[in-house]
């Protein structure tokens, strides 16, 4: 952010970078970020009036090569932090955010699968008579049989129970059940 101005920076994990931050504005404030494992903590170019907390006792930023202590105990260690620049007049002791980064690689994006098509057929079955058992549908063919107890089914055919409906009804029926092999019944 070398010409950025009047910006508020709060709540971010700053972690395992070269430089943790340049800024080049003024009136930037600054506060409650977690500055961990930077080789450097950056550098402020130029003069400018940029806050690096938020004040007592709200505190200003974790910085992990700080090296003070808090001697009171109130989390905010008892001399500024200064490098680069940088002056934090309430450096805080423990990190704000309890973010981690997560070590793992992130995996790739996954691809998308290519388009596929379903295709729903409806069918009237009208039950004419006691009796019948089923009534089928072929999608290869488009045409449909009823079946007698004695028939032989075949891979490309989908049935529907009639036994339950009632004689001389209309049902409309989505079919499931797909026969699979010769001779189901």
């Amino acid at each position: 952010m070398t010409s950025s101005e009047n910006n508020v920076i709060s709540n971010n994990l700053i972690k395992n970078n070269e430089r943790a931050i340049t800024l080049g504005g003024s009136s930037n404030k600054i506060y409650h970020n977690d500055f961990i494992d930077n080789t450097s903590p950056g550098f402020v170019i130029g003069e400018n009036n940029n806050v690096w907390d938020d004040g007592y006792p709200s505190g200003g930023n974790y910085w992990s090569d700080y090296t003070g202590v808090d001697a009171d105990g109130d989390g905010i260690g008892d001399t500024a932090y200064a490098a680069g620049g940088i002056i934090d007049r309430y450096p805080l002791m423990s990190p704000t955010s309890g973010l981690e980064i997560p070590t793992e690689e992130v995996p790739p994006p996954i691809k998308e699968a290519p388009p596929f098509w379903m295709e729903w057929w409806f069918l009237t079955i009208a039950v004419v008579a006691i009796g019948v058992v089923l009534a089928l549908f072929s999608l290869e063919t488009k045409s449909s049989k009823t079946l007698e107890d004695s028939m032989l089914l075949s891979e490309d055919y989908y049935r529907c129970d009639t036994k339950n409906i009632e004689e001389n009804t209309v049902p409309q029926s989505k079919f499931k059940h797909l026969i699979l092999t010769s001779g189901d019944s």
